[in-house]
């Protein structure tokens, strides 16, 4: 029997944008930070890493407070995920080595911060990329007004 494998691709793009564009990309990678600081705060007594627990209970909550497309709710909790399952690591190293100590019995005191503006986008679901004429164009599958509206 063939072992099948899945592949990641990750890429990073230097986009030249209109103003318009600019605000639209800045307004939804905002919303999209404030979301995952939103639940990793909730998520702090639970430290979940589950992603389908995560989505039953802050995927409506995502998608009303913070006016995101549906996938990049998704993508939230997906993060949130990665994040917890670095923290969980993280902290059982920190109390294999120095198991009481002041920084093990803090570590959970205090909910994990996102500060960097990162959008996760799902290809053909939250954005798709052609080339014309030899240059790449992106094209996001959705519209976000600068008060925070889809």
């Amino acid at each position: 029997m063939i072992e099948q494998m899945t592949v990641t691709l990750t890429c990073r793009f230097k986009l030249e944008l209109s103003k318009d564009q600019k605000q639209q990309f800045l307004d939804i990678a905002t919303a999209y930070t404030n979301a995952v600081n939103y639940v990793l705060e909730q998520n702090l007594k639970d430290k979940s890493t589950n992603v389908k627990k995560l989505h039953k209970l802050y995927y409506s909550t995502i998608r009303e407070k913070f006016c995101l497309p549906a996938q990049i709710a998704i993508n939230v909790n997906r993060d949130v995920s990665a994040m917890y399952k670095t923290l969980w690591a993280q902290f059982k190293e920190l109390k294999r080595r120095k198991p009481d100590s002041k920084a093990v019995k803090k570590f959970w005191d205090k909910p994990p911060k996102r500060k960097s503006l990162i959008v996760k986008y799902t290809y053909n679901r939250t954005a798709s990329f052609k080339k014309i004429n030899g240059e790449w164009h992106a094209s996001p599958h959705f519209k976000v007004e600068s008060n925070g509206s889809r």
